[in-house]
């Protein structure tokens, strides 16, 4: 891709063609500019000679960075929950409980498969870390074809680095195999254009299946992609073979969406719940274009974690995508700046226009992560076009630019801190539990909470059923506790937790005086059953709190079967 040549190219080209002036006859007041670039030029000829080992090494720092986040921490609910969806008998199961999911199935058929070598946090991880290598090193192939060397090194520190894709590269969820795919896609679909490749249109074709059957949002890559397409060959005569071989992979990708419909989607209300918060518009109580304002600016924040980093970024953003368009504006000739353009922008406006139809939502989240690649892409061009193509430039805007936003970095969308999540605090709460708890003691929890004790007070090698249920309530025993889930809600709050505890008793059968634990934990830092003035039964909770994030409270059953608190300093009597 073309980029307005710099100085020091002029001055080169001019002195290999006989030109203006040499290089020995600089005028003394251009000696400070040329002593500058004298002293960098061996770097730059260091890195350029060396540059596939350079991003090696970015991609190995990038690698350790994940192994690292990945053991540090417990299961976050959401990944508990997908443990007990992978860990089942047979894939049969696996596949029918994913169905309960509003995800596609491939990374939960992946995963029973890879789970069977290990069950540890960080085995269990291992694959995500694996898709985030991958999904760097796509999109610095990638941006090296379509841009230039020093955009892809660019555009490589930022996959590398950016905080929520480091974070997303180390959780058991699907986020990073999306990244993966989608970057995979890219890269092949470039090949395929520069080349006329029927073979590496299959393999973008294959990349697509992978992303549509990885996270539902890909329809917005694969809209944008194909719009993508069909201007790149419009615009540069495409052989008629490499269109039928492309006609061919989307004819096959619409079949699986139809298939996703019939088996998955046709059975839900919607592909992702339709939460009431900000990143969903509200007729009337905002404007379009205020929305979208909020919303971008709260997106950009998301992926860089500092105030002030995420709007340059965003401005910078913007600037990228006005000088593609004005390029081509320009000069019609140039057959990628454009398209490239509108690959960019084109997820951004269908995200929208879904927000806006309350379909999916357009905010800082980890849900608009598959976003990023075209953020990475208009930075990179920026980035590489102001440096004038120098790598180290590029390298030390890109290296600058990542260390100011880890070191703002706050946990990414998530309630739960770093130090709240812990491995340690975790095998503490269930030593603690399993000490004073007696085997004819219950233990209750809400839906969040039970399977992460499956998967710590249990065992990872036991198996929970979901579908085994008895009046809203799983029963199950395990280390010779009885566990009893609610899985009538996803969490229990102080308001609704007397009722639950009666339907709780009434339902198993428990007697006045009988004492139950209740164990909490997730995504929420207040977990408690607070007290009121209205319930004295509560004025002595004796809650074990092992950080913010996991608490476990006795209770004993009331004469009203309603729950009361255990014997205290307070006062409060056992009935």
């Amino acid at each position: 891709m073309s980029l307005p040549p710099t100085e020091v190219d002029v001055r080169v080209a001019a002195t290999s063609t006989g030109g203006v002036q040499s290089q020995a006859s600089v005028a003394p007041q251009d000696a400070p500019r040329l002593g500058i670039a004298g002293r960098v030029a061996p770097v730059e000829e260091l890195l350029e000679a060396h540059l596939t080992a350079v991003a090696l090494a970015i991609l190995a720092a990038g690698f350790v960075l994940r192994l690292w986040v990945a053991a540090r921490s417990y299961l976050s609910p959401d990944e508990a929950l997908i443990y007990v969806i992978i860990h089942q008998p047979s894939l049969a199961l696996s596949y029918k409980l994913s169905l309960t999911e509003p995800h596609p199935p491939l990374f939960y058929v992946l995963l029973h498969f890879w789970h069977l070598l290990g069950r540890s946090e960080w085995m269990l991880r291992l694959p995500s870390v694996f898709a985030g290598m991958g999904f760097c090193w796509c999109t610095y192939r990638w941006l090296s074809r379509l841009f230039n060397k020093a955009a892809g090194l660019t555009g490589l520190i930022l996959a590398a680095f950016l905080p929520p894709v480091v974070a997303l590269s180390a959780e058991m969820r699907m986020y990073a195999l999306l990244l993966f795919a989608i970057a995979a896609a890219l890269d092949s679909l470039e090949r395929a254009l520069e080349t006329n490749s029927r073979r590496w249109m299959w393999i973008f074709s294959g990349a697509l299946y992978a992303a549509i059957l990885t996270h539902y949002s890909a329809i917005f890559f694969v809209v944008s992609a194909g719009v993508y397409v069909l201007v790149r060959m419009a615009s540069s005569r495409a052989p008629r073979d490499l269109i039928l071989t492309w006609a061919e992979g989307q004819a096959i990708a619409v079949a699986l969406y139809g298939l996703l419909y019939l088996t998955h989607l046709s059975q839900r209300k919607g592909v992702v719940d339709t939460w009431q918060t900000p990143s969903y518009f509200h007729w009337g109580s905002v404007s379009v274009f205020a929305f979208t304002r909020q919303r971008t600016v709260e997106i950009f924040q998301f992926l860089f974690q500092n105030r002030y980093v995420s709007v340059g970024m965003l401005l910078f953003f913007l600037i990228s995508l006005a000088i593609l368009f004005r390029g081509a504006l320009a000069n019609h000739r140039d057959g990628r700046d454009w398209p490239a353009a509108v690959l960019c922008v084109l997820p951004f406006v269908g995200v929208l226009c879904a927000a806006i139809a309350a379909l999916y939502p357009y905010g800082g989240s980890r849900h608009i992560i598959f976003l990023v690649p075209f953020v990475i892409a208009g930075l990179s061009y920026l980035f590489a076009a102001v440096s004038g193509r120098r790598l180290w430039a590029s390298f030390m805007l890109a290296a600058v630019l990542m260390a100011v936003s880890n070191a703002s970095a706050t946990t990414p969308e998530t309630d739960i801190p770093e130090k709240d999540q812990r491995r340690e605090l975790m095998t503490a709460a269930m030593n603690q539990l399993q000490q004073s708890a007696t085997g004819d003691e219950r233990i209750f929890a809400d839906y969040e909470s039970s399977f992460l004790f499956a998967y710590y007070f249990c065992g990872p090698g036991s198996f929970l059923e979901p579908t085994r249920m008895i009046k809203g309530f799983y029963r199950d025993t395990c280390a010779g506790h009885t566990i009893i889930a609610n899985y009538a809600q996803w969490k229990m709050t102080a308001s609704d937790f007397p009722q639950r505890f009666y339907d709780l008793a009434r339902v198993q059968h428990l007697k006045p005086g009988d004492r139950v634990w209740l164990f909490q934990a997730g995504w929420e830092p207040d977990l408690s059953v607070k007290p009121t003035p209205n319930s004295p039964q509560f004025r002595c909770l004796d809650a074990a709190s092992f950080g913010n994030n996991i608490r476990i409270t006795p209770f004993f059953v009331g004469p009203d079967l309603l729950p009361v608190s255990t014997i205290g300093v307070c006062g409060t009597a056992r009935p």
